[in-house]
């Protein structure tokens, strides 16, 4: 006698590593145990930790693009000064 059981399940349960976001060794830590899976989907679905995921991926942008100006500013001035004939 065969059994079939159908699920309502209101959302996708299987993802893919890179879909998710996750580096390989991230998941691998996962996978291989060395990282709780209990305490990374207890953190998940946390909101302060959430919104300190935000936080922190704001600041990470903010600091980008920080890096990026800073960088074009000491290109465009070490340009200049080559062009001044202040730097060989």
């Amino acid at each position: 006698m065969s059994f079939q059981a159908k699920a309502d399940v209101p959302e996708r349960t299987y993802y893919d590593v890179e879909e998710l976001g996750l580096s390989v060794e991230a998941a691998g830590n996962l996978y291989s145990k060395k990282a709780d899976a209990r305490v990374v989907n207890e953190l998940l679905i946390n909101e302060k930790f959430l919104l300190a995921t935000k936080q922190l991926a704001a600041y990470f942008t903010l600091t980008e693009k920080y890096i990026r100006t800073m960088e074009k500013k000491a290109l465009a001035k070490l340009n200049d000064m080559m062009n001044d004939g202040k730097v060989l």
